[in-house]
């Protein structure tokens, strides 16, 4: 993981990547939608989902080109 190019801290990125990542290794169920709300009137709310997607290599679909 790459850490911010500006301050050598974790990016909001890497932290959410680390998070999912040692979730999905404990076996926690990472999909989902959560909405937060943040008691401070003047800051924002804030609703997150979390979706799976097979990557290329993990698809259980072969590609197939069809000939004209």
């Amino acid at each position: 993981m790459a850490a911010d190019s500006n301050t050598g801290d974790p990016s909001f990125e890497d932290e959410l990547e680390t998070l999912i990542l040692t979730a999905f290794a404990r076996g926690d169920a990472i999909e989902g939608q959560w909405d937060i709300e943040v008691p401070v009137s003047s800051a924002p709310d804030w609703s997150i989902t979390v979706e799976k997607r097979l990557s290329e290599a993990d698809s259980p679909h072969e590609s197939t080109f069809l000939d004209d």
